[in-house]
This record gives structure tokens, sequence and C-alpha cells, in this order.
């Protein structure tokens, strides 16, 4: 190794004796028996830099079947008494001005919102035809503020989704007639 770095550091092409110190390490490397290799400890330990031999698992079969949530335990093993304790005290802390009391208290009785209901007038869609008039309004919304352009898109696709299930209701409903009609 230390050939091939002071080579890159020369900068120079390899020449014929380069070529031939080359072929010297790959018949050196050729001999070498399977045998005489170092023999890697199947642990990996003392492996300086390597505690652990790589791609091997600590634990290849995974957790065993049973196996519980440590929260869950924990909130078996205290009683209903101890509980209400618990939620008591953290009320009267909260209700005492503690603020990461009062939020984790918030965090848990108020969900994170993640979307919010939209109401506004729609159309009914029938047929084809009533795409426009429903997508105009739509675009009315959007245009009023009272959706967001997210929400736009999101009730775009679902119109979409319900005139391509109106389109393919219609198609059945055509082959039919058409088999009836080649009977």
């Amino acid at each position: 190794m230390d050939y091939f770095l002071e080579r890159d550091r020369r900068q120079l092409k390899p020449d014929a004796d380069d070529l031939a110190r080359i072929a010297a390490l790959k018949r050196a490397r050729a001999r070498k028996s399977p045998a005489a290799a170092p023999v890697r400890p199947v642990s990996g330990r003392g492996v300086p830099g390597r505690p652990f031999v790589k791609g091997r698992s600590g634990n290849s079969a995974g957790k065993r079947p049973g196996t519980r949530n440590r929260r869950t335990v924990l909130s078996e093993l205290l009683t209903e008494s101890e509980m209400r304790g618990l939620k008591d005290k953290a009320v009267e802390l909260g209700q005492a001005g503690n603020p990461l009391v009062l939020r984790a208290w918030i965090d848990k009785l108020v969900p994170p919102c993640r979307e919010r209901f939209v109401q506004f007038a729609l159309p009914p869609i029938a047929t084809p035809a009533d795409l426009a008039p429903a997508m105009g309004a739509v675009m009315a919304a959007l245009a009023a503020g009272e959706i967001t352009p997210g929400e736009a898109e999101r009730i775009t696709h679902a119109v979409l989704g319900w005139m391509h299930a109106i389109e393919i209701g219609d198609l059945a409903v055509q082959l039919q007639e058409l088999r009836q009609e080649m009977k």
C-alpha cells in the first residue's frame, strides 16, 4: 500500500518497473493460503475500532413474542389509587402555574390540529357536465380566502375522483347495453 501512495504522490505514470511490482504483489497475494489469513473473532471483540462484526446482528431472532412495551408494563404496575394521586398532583402543579405540567396536560388533552373542517357550497355532481360548476365553486372559495390552496387541491382531487367513478359507472351501463344488443 505504501508503494501506491508513494507513486500517487509522485504523480508518475506506471512504467515497466511499476507494472512488475504490481504483478509481484498480486502473485504474492494469490499464493497465500486461506489458512494463513488472519481469523477474525466471531464476536468481533478485540478488533480495534470494531467492537462487533459488520453485518451480524446481536439479536438475529428479534424481539421475543409477547414482549411488552415498557410504558404499558409501568402503567399496569401502578394501581388506580396511585394513578389518581399522580393526576391530582399534576393538576395541583398545573394550577400553581408550572409551565411544564401545563404544557404536558394541554398536549394530552388537545390533540394537534392536522386538518381543519372546510365548509362551503359545492353544487351536486351527477354528470360530467356538473364538473365545471363544481370546480368554479372551489376556485371561488379559494379566491375569497375561505379555503387554502392545499385544501383546494385536495377538494379538486376528491371531485375528480368522484367524476372518475361516475364515468366508470356510465361506461359499465354502456357496455351492458352493447352486450344486450349483440345477443
